[in-house]
């Protein structure tokens, strides 16, 4: 259970976006925005560059699977099914 709950956690910190998005009223708190809004500027609100979104939504995507296979192996010893 602590394998799933801690692998989600770790997802979910990585895709944050409503929070954010709300709580900023969409203007970026700190210059380093989260991914996630970052991919959302790109998209809807720079001229809807959508293959750049598209390209970085991927390397989202690939991040979060190496933290995740990484999170598997470190805890491949201590987890019971």
């Amino acid at each position: 259970m602590f394998l799933f709950v801690f692998v989600t956690h770790i997802i979910g910190s990585f895709q944050i976006f409503g929070q954010v998005f709300i709580l900023t009223q969409g203007v970026r708190a700190t210059p380093r925005a989260r991914w996630s809004q970052h991919l959302y500027e790109t998209a809807f609100q720079n001229f809807f560059q959508f293959g750049s979104a598209s390209a970085m939504a991927w390397v989202l995507f690939a991040v979060i699977l190496v933290f995740s296979l990484l999170q598997f192996r470190v805890l491949r010893g201590h987890t019971q099914y």
